[in-house]
């Protein structure tokens, strides 16, 4: 399972040399076209309903793919990330925004003097395992609003098939997570898990990942899809 100390190494030189090559992360959206298209062909959608937002927590923001669309739709924005070159970046990258505050968390913790509204992850904590995952959805429920939603996107590797979880193409992706799991999870601690959507991506015959959006509030409807990913 990627720990966090693996996922420190591992994003440190990956952002290291993606700003160097002035790459700054675009090339995981390559499938869409662009960030721009995946974010409205993709995230857009199933996150639209809860912005804007009056305090956006983004957790494992990375060189900001995703805070760069974000921080239209609040005015308090926090990014964090384990990773030095991220934060430094973001930090420089932002220092005009006012709204925006950018800190180095330890992989575990969400870092804020203020209750949140919307907390939101993208492509990060598929790498993570179980117990990180525990801990932001502890941490979810310590520092938000009755009416908050977490938009958390996690592995789903422990429900897929024994060669997907053995291969090596299945995208390091956490083995001990999966979206029974998380719903379990909210479950035991007395959260509402309002969404779930399982989804592969095109060159993984199998549901790798999943979308789960949790809140605090009983009173929206759930939902549990499967939707197949053909763009990649």
């Amino acid at each position: 399972m990627p720990s966090i100390k693996k996922n420190f190494s591992v994003w440190e030189e990956t952002f290291k040399s993606f700003l160097s090559q002035k790459n700054f992360g675009d090339s995981w959206s390559e499938a869409w076209g662009s960030p721009l298209l995946q974010w409205y062909s993709m995230i857009f959608p199933r996150l639209y309903r809860y912005l804007p937002s009056t305090h956006i927590y983004e957790i494992a923001s990375g060189l900001g793919r995703w805070s760069f669309f974000l921080q239209y739709y609040s005015s308090n924005i926090t990014l964090s990330d384990i990773s030095n070159e991220s934060i430094n970046f973001l930090k420089d990258r932002f220092k005009k925004n006012q709204n925006i505050k950018c800190y180095i968390n330890d992989g575990k913790k969400i870092i804020s003097d203020n209750k949140l509204d919307l907390v939101f992850t993208f492509d990060s904590l598929v790498h993570c395992d179980y117990e990180v995952i525990k801990s932001y959805v502890l941490e979810f429920k310590r520092l938000t609003k009755a009416n908050s939603v977490f938009f958390l996107h996690h592995s789903n590797l422990a429900d897929c098939l024994s060669k997907t979880r053995n291969s090596g193409h299945n995208g390091w992706r956490s083995d001990d997570v999966s979206s029974q799991i998380v719903a379990k999870l909210c479950d035991e601690n007395d959260l509402q898990v309002i969404y779930q959507e399982v989804f592969d991506w095109g060159s993984v015959k199998d549901y790798l990942d999943c979308i789960s959006v949790i809140a605090k509030d009983s009173d929206y409807i759930c939902s549990n899809i499967k939707y197949n990913n053909k763009l990649m």
